[in-house]
């Protein structure tokens, strides 16, 4: 099980950025919601120009990744400086860990319910997933699968 440490450590050359996106989602200031959207319809728009095939739309979000992968930690490092790392912002960062070790978990504990139900019950859960399907297969027929992303 994935514990805050583990957590910390692993997100440790991304501190300032994970501080930087909770602020961000968690709407800190007024003109947040307004650039989440603008990115977001930004987002729409250039997919929606591009029309890209799924294959071709992961492969090139799979190249984004890795150029974030890499070149993110070391711009990082040059922006923001060690020494003006702060006890508030460790604070932050702690918190925001927590909450990320908190999700896993529940997530963890939804798909140990999902296979104990496939144990107990196998109808139940058979119908219950060929049924969740359908629909999910209905709602993709009924919009463009990006639209979805």
């Amino acid at each position: 099980m994935l514990d805050q440490t583990q957590v910390k450590s692993g997100l440790s050359n991304w501190k300032e950025a994970v501080i930087l996106v909770d602020s961000f989602l968690g709407w800190e200031k007024d003109f947040y919601p307004g650039i989440l959207a603008g990115v977001l319809i930004l987002k729409f728009l250039l997919i929606w120009y591009w029309d890209p095939t799924l294959l071709s739309f992961l492969a090139v979000t799979g190249i984004w990744l890795s150029i974030l992968d890499y070149l993110g930690p070391k711009v990082l490092a040059q922006v923001f400086k060690p020494e003006n790392w702060t006890h508030e912002k460790e604070t932050k960062y702690e918190a925001v860990c927590e909450n990320i070790v908190s999700g896993l978990t529940k997530c963890t504990a939804a798909f140990k319910m999902c296979h104990e139900a496939k144990e107990k019950k196998p109808v139940v859960h058979f119908a219950a997933t060929v049924t969740s399907l359908l629909v999910l297969s209905w709602i993709g027929n009924r919009i463009n699968n990006f639209f979805l992303l």
